[in-house]
C-alpha cells in the first residue's frame, strides 16, 4: 500500500491514524494534502461564495471504507453554526456532481480553530459509511449554517496554502449569485481521508481458548485421558 502514501500525499508523505477517545486506532490515513510547513491562506464562505470544495483523487493501492475527513476550518468572527462536510463524484472540471455519497456535521464549538500563519489544526469530520475506490476523483465539500449578514458576515474559512502542490486535485467555490461553480487553481486545501482497507475484511470473531466444546473455535478436540501416581 506503500505507493499512495508516496504520491498522493503532499507536504507529509508518512502514514497517519485517526484515534478514537479511548487511544484505539479506528481508521487509517488513505489520501491527503497536508502541508508540511504553516497554513498560508483560506477560501472564506460567507458573501459572494456559499460553499468550499476540495477535489482530491485517491491512490492505486486499495478501495477503503471512509470513515472521517480531517479539514482546517477557521470561524469568521461572528460564527458559522454547524459545518456540513459532504463527498462527492467528481465531473471532468473537477467539481461535484451526482448525489452526495457521503456526509458528516461538526458543531461550530468542536471545531479545532485555525490560526493564519501557523502549523495545520485538523478538524475531524466522522462521516457516512462509503466505500471509496482507487484511482478515482471525489470532491469534498464544506459549508456552514450561518452565513452572510453582519457585518461582520457569519461564515467559515476552508484553510490551505497558496500553492497548487498537490496535483491531484483542486479547490473551487459556489457562486451563489450564478449557482455555479468557480475554480481555484492556485490555492490548495489542506485534507484528510481516513477509512478502512476493503481488503482487510472483518476480523476474527471467534473465541481463542477453546470453552467449552468443539464448536466454539471451530477445531475439534480430541485430548486422551491421562494420570499418575505418587512414586
Amino acid at each position: 500500500m506503500g505507493c499512495r502514501y508516496a504520491d498522493r500525499h503532499g507536504g507529509t508523505t508518512s502514514r497517519g491514524f485517526n484515534y478514537g477517545s479511548d487511544g484505539a486506532v479506528m481508521a487509517i490515513l488513505e489520501d491527503s494534502y497536508w502541508p508540511a510547513g504553516s497554513i498560508t491562506s483560506a477560501l472564506t464562505i460567507g458573501g459572494t461564495w456559499s460553499k468550499a470544495a476540495q477535489s482530491i483523487t485517491t491512490g492505486g493501492d486499495e478501495d477503503y471504507d471512509i470513515t472521517s475527513i480531517g479539514l482546517c476550518l477557521k470561524p469568521t468572527a461572528a460564527g458559522c453554526g454547524t459545518v456540513h462536510v459532504e463527498l462527492y463524484a467528481a465531473d471532468g472540471d473537477g467539481f461535484p456532481t451526482g448525489a452526495i455519497l457521503s456526509s458528516g456535521t461538526v458543531a461550530e464549538d468542536d471545531i479545532n480553530v485555525q490560526t493564519i500563519p501557523a502549523p495545520p489544526a485538523e478538524t475531524v469530520i466522522a462521516m457516512g459509511s462509503y466505500t471509496i475506490n482507487k484511482n478515482t476523483a471525489y470532491v469534498i465539500v464544506m459549508y456552514p449554517d450561518e452565513i452572510g449578514g453582519g457585518p461582520p458576515a457569519h461564515g467559515i474559512s476552508m484553510c490551505g496554502v497558496n500553492s497548487n502542490a498537490y496535483g491531484y486535485g483542486h479547490p473551487s467555490v459556489y457562486v451563489t449569485a450564478s449557482s455555479s461553480w468557480l475554480s481555484k487553481p492556485t490555492y490548495e486545501a489542506a485534507f484528510k481521508v481516513y477509512g478502512n482497507p476493503v481488503s482487510e475484511g472483518d476480523p476474527p470473531n471467534k473465541p481463542t481458548t477453546p470453552s467449552p466444546a468443539d464448536g466454539a473455535t471451530g477445531q475439534r478436540l480430541n485430548l486422551a485421558s491421562f494420570s499418575w501416581s505418587a512414586g
